[in-house]
């Protein structure tokens, strides 16, 4: 199936599932993940957040959309960059997966993924959109689903 590459806010993507860049313990930093809560309805999300707990690195746990036009986020959590040297990108590339899986096991046919770990989490950007690309492109050749990359901004669509 395939694999689109659009300019949007994911809090607003009518799909099956949004993947969310989750903190591992059950708080909101700024960017993408705020606008999740925001848009799904922060009090309740939150409170089902603090229920899940812990999220560990390159995990994934599924909640309901709650007011989102998704019926699922699925959060997950990956590293923030420090130069390569603690398995950062093997980290992100299993949270890819982790997520995707999730979306194949709920039986959904289509997720909305931001691209992620160049803004919070401090990726350098080719490296980012490379392992994104990768391992969405691979997934979605071995599974009957479509796969939205969501960027942010025009040079990120670049």
């Amino acid at each position: 199936m395939p694999l689109y590459i659009v300019r949007d806010n994911i809090a607003k993507m009518r799909v099956d599932a949004i993947v969310n860049l989750a903190n591992t313990w059950p708080e909101v930093d700024n960017g993408i993940e705020s606008i999740i809560y925001g848009a799904a309805g922060y009090n309740e999300l939150l409170r089902t957040r603090k229920r899940v707990g812990v999220i560990h690195k390159g995990k994934a746990v599924v909640t309901s959309g709650f007011r989102l036009p998704a019926l699922s986020i699925i959060h997950t959590v990956a590293a923030k960059w420090d130069g390569g040297n603690w398995d950062e990108e093997k980290i992100l590339r299993q949270c890819i997966r982790t997520s995707l899986d999730e979306v194949v096991n709920l039986d959904y046919e289509t997720a909305a993924i931001p691209f992620y770990s160049d803004g919070i989490l401090g990726f350098p950007k080719n490296i980012a959109i490379d392992i994104v690309l990768e391992e969405i492109r691979s997934f979605v050749n071995d599974n009957d689903i479509t796969v939205y990359l969501v960027v942010y901004d025009n040079e990120d669509l670049e």
